[in-house]
């Protein structure tokens, strides 16, 4: 696993498949409330929901990231003071 990492073949994200409960749903009625907008808009505001969908994406992806690397930092720590107190 740890060369997998360091020649970059380990992609976490990709295997993220949400299992919360609820999530289908929410899923849903997120893709029912963006349809229904869309479906009143005219051309260039559809682009311009489609710019923000795109930016709001972005941030997002920051978001899950920072999040990650303090999730691994927190472990990290974890299995050190339980590998240090033996």
């Amino acid at each position: 696993m740890l060369q997998q990492l360091y020649y970059g073949n380990l992609y976490p994200s990709e295997n993220i498949h949400p299992s919360i409960d609820g999530y289908a749903e929410a899923n849903q009625l997120a893709t029912q409330a963006y349809e229904e907008l869309e479906s009143k808009l005219y051309p260039k505001m559809k682009a311009l929901l489609e710019h923000f969908i795109s930016e709001n994406m972005h941030l997002c992806y920051l978001d899950e990231t920072q999040a990650f690397i303090g999730g691994f930092k927190v472990a990290s720590k974890l299995f050190a003071e339980i590998y240090l107190q033996g």
